[in-house]
C-alpha cells in the first residue's frame, strides 16, 4: 500500500503530488529521506504531519518560503518564530503513529491560500 503525499520545494517550483511506498515502516522512511535529502524531521497538526530534513539549516538549505507561510497558515504565528527550509512533504495521519494520504482538507486549503495570494 502506498501513501499519497504532497510535496513542496525551495523556490518558485510547483508543489505537486508523490506516491511513497506504504507497507514497511523502512520503506517510507527510506523514501521521505530520499525526498529530503537526509534524516527527518516532523511537524504535527490534527491530521496530517510534515517532514523536512533535520539538518536543513546546518547544510544551508535553501528556505522554503511558501511551506513557511503555508504552515503559518495552519500554525498560525509559525512565521514569525521560524522557517521551513528544503523540500517539505506533507502526509496524513493514520493515528497510530503512521503515515496515510495526504487529507483533501490539507490540499483545499493549500489551492485556496495559493489562490488568494495570486490574487
Amino acid at each position: 500500500m502506498s501513501v499519497n503525499a504532497f510535496v513542496i520545494e525551495p523556490g518558485e517550483k510547483p508543489a505537486y503530488h508523490q506516491q511513497l511506498p506504504g507497507g514497511d515502516a523502512g520503506g517510507s522512511l527510506q523514501a521521505l529521506q530520499q525526498l529530503v535529502g537526509g534524516y527527518i524531521e516532523a511537524v504535527s497538526g490534527d491530521d496530517w504531519t510534515l517532514y523536512l530534513n533535520e539538518e536543513g539549516k546546518l547544510q544551508g538549505l535553501p528556505v522554503n518560503r511558501t511551506a513557511t507561510l503555508f504552515l503559518n497558515e495552519l500554525i498560525p504565528g509559525f512565521a514569525q518564530r521560524d522557517v521551513l527550509v528544503g523540500t517539505v512533504v506533507f502526509v496524513g495521519a493514520d493515528g497510530r503513529g503512521g503515515s496515510a494520504d495526504v487529507p483533501a482538507s490539507i490540499l483545499t486549503r493549500f489551492q485556496q491560500w495559493s489562490a488568494s495570494r495570486d490574487g
